[in-house]
């Protein structure tokens, strides 16, 4: 089984920080095509992998463009792929865009097998939410969205420029934590909100992700009362 992977395009404009260029946005059509003809000549893996983040969520219009420019793109690569939600996708595309851009039907969270290989999508929803497939029993998995206890992250959905900005490096910053593997879920409980659950998170090199999300000053602390803006 080979498969490639292929994350963090970020379609858009070239991205400027203090006077610096950050990102080589501007260049991702150029090297998205560039990845097409090696995986088609070279590399010739089972299953490509989108890990996501594929636009730099400017606007609804121009992300549903870039996305669908990445597509079609992607259209000429002679191996199927598998489509992951990255946070930066889901700051102005709804669910429903992310289906249609991958004539997809369902949940965004998915299996597919592939030459033998079952290969599960799940995804980070903010920097303190986060979907998870959780086996209850040998043959019994449900899939749930899992709160964070005890933090509290900025929203994608934010209120203002500030936060938003806050809301992206927090999401980032729990992917990575996540990506340690050996993810294990525990002290569950309930959310305020139907579909999610409260619980206590570790990884293999974390024993416990929300202090970890608090030192990075990703988040902050919270105890289910009122929360805070992150607006000034």
């Amino acid at each position: 089984m080979r498969f490639a992977l292929i994350s963090d395009e970020h379609f858009g404009p070239n991205a400027f920080f203090e006077g610096k260029l950050r990102k080589l946005t501007a260049q991702a059509p150029e090297l998205c095509r560039a990845f097409v003809e090696r995986m088609n000549q070279e590399v010739k893996p089972d299953l490509v992998v989108n890990l996501g983040d594929v636009i730099e969520d400017e606007s609804h219009a121009r992300d549903l463009e870039h996305y669908g420019q990445f597509i079609e793109i992607l259209s000429h690569l002679e191996s199927p792929v598998l489509h992951v939600a990255g946070n930066h996708d889901q700051v102005n595309l709804s669910d429903d865009d992310l289906r249609r851009l991958w004539q997809h039907e369902g949940e965004l969270h998915y299996g597919k097998d592939v030459a033998g290989v079952h290969f599960s999508v799940l995804r980070t929803i903010d920097g303190d939410t986060f979907e998870a497939r959780v086996a209850l029993w040998p043959d019994l998995t449900i899939t749930t969205r899992v709160r964070l206890r005890g933090i509290d992250a900025p929203e994608l959905k934010a209120r203002c420029a500030d936060e938003l900005r806050r809301a992206q490096a927090a999401a980032e910053a729990l992917d990575a934590l996540l990506k340690d593997g050996d993810v294990v879920i525990f002290n569950i409980g309930p959310d305020k909100y139907s579909g999610r659950v409260d619980a206590d998170v570790a990884t293999r090199r974390t024993p416990n992700v929300s202090a970890a999300m608090l030192r990075g000053g990703y988040a902050r602390a919270y105890d289910g009362g009122h929360r805070g803006s992150w607006c000034g």
